[in-house]
């Protein structure tokens, strides 16, 4: 096999020097289908290599089609997303479950987007320049999560406002009585709550730190991991879903001040560690994972 000159990388680029390599594998017809010229700007390393990776397995790369998911929210998916000039009005469920997000309670408006990106992709942000009244929303979503589990896997970004405070990533319920909800205390923990809570130890969500969470709503068997580790685990309740909010609380307050990526919910528990991986790899939160993570070194293939 020809060898390209050993000065063919000279002078350029690195997102030249990629996409010049996998030109070489397309001639040589290990690259299926060759994308786009511009498909490395902007990406970390991380999201590089998933782009050779999806690349030369022909697009085999795992993604949530693979599996039963519950909702299912990707900031980076244009056609999902329909917005009012950079503000979000509605966010389709790429599940097929049809649970559309969008803005219903008056006074409100949704995050905006294309104003923010992590590993050069869009995400939903929530701005300081309007706390506390941003929100997504879905009032006819119900789940039974002590009966069945809910895995809620997010990506968020939480800003350091220079104050003392608390951001709800997610709210399940619009009562507070009958509270479900996931939230970063203003100790730097994630935390579950319903009737009763669980959360990480202080310190282990700090801001202005991208956080891959996996929240598992499971009743006595509930649960939550950060950036690919189990931390936290025990009895939130029996509560039950009668709504999603995101970014924000069960009275859509308190909310995010960051920014909330992908979003992937599912009720398969043997499923979390591979879900962990795709958004690892796709949002360039690779370094975030263990050593030990099955996915730490090469992104879930179908």
């Amino acid at each position: 096999m020809a060898v390209e000159e050993r000065d063919c990388f000279i002078n350029k680029t690195t997102d030249n020097q990629l996409y010049d390599v996998l030109v070489s594998l397309s001639e040589k017809f290990y690259v299926p289908e060759l994308p786009t010229r511009d498909c490395f700007n902007d990406l970390t390393i991380d999201g590089q290599l998933w782009q050779i990776y999806a690349a030369i397995s022909g697009g085999a790369l795992w993604t949530p089609q693979q599996i039963p998911t519950v909702f299912w929210y990707d900031p980076s998916d244009a056609a999902t997303i329909t917005t009012s000039g950079t503000t979000v009005t509605q966010v389709i469920d790429k599940s097929g479950n049809g649970r559309t997000l969008s803005v219903i309670t008056a006074g409100k408006t949704g995050p905006t987007i294309g104003t923010r990106t992590l590993n050069g992709l869009n995400v939903f942000e929530y701005a300081l320049t309007i706390p506390n009244n941003q929100i997504l929303e879905n009032n006819s979503f119900t789940y039974a999560q002590a009966t069945t589990p809910l895995n809620l896997a997010i990506i968020v970004r939480c800003d350091n406002e220079s104050i003392s405070d608390q951001d709800f990533i997610f709210a399940g319920t619009e009562t507070t009585g009958t509270r479900l909800a996931v939230r970063r205390t203003t100790t730097n923990q994630v935390q579950i709550l319903g009737t009763n809570s669980i959360e990480t130890a202080v310190g282990t969500a700090p801001e202005d730190s991208n956080l891959l969470i996996i929240a598992k709503f499971n009743a006595t068997n509930s649960a939550i991991r950060l950036n690919g580790t189990q931390l936290a685990l025990g009895n939130i309740g029996t509560n039950s879903f009668t709504s999603l909010n995101f970014g924000g609380n069960e009275n859509e307050d308190q909310g995010v001040e960051g920014f909330i990526a992908e979003t992937v919910a599912f009720s398969d528990n043997s499923q979390q560690q591979i879900v962990e991986g795709y958004l690892a790899w796709k949002w360039g939160l690779v370094a975030n994972l263990p050593a030990g993570h099955p996915y730490k070194n090469q992104p879930p293939l179908i």
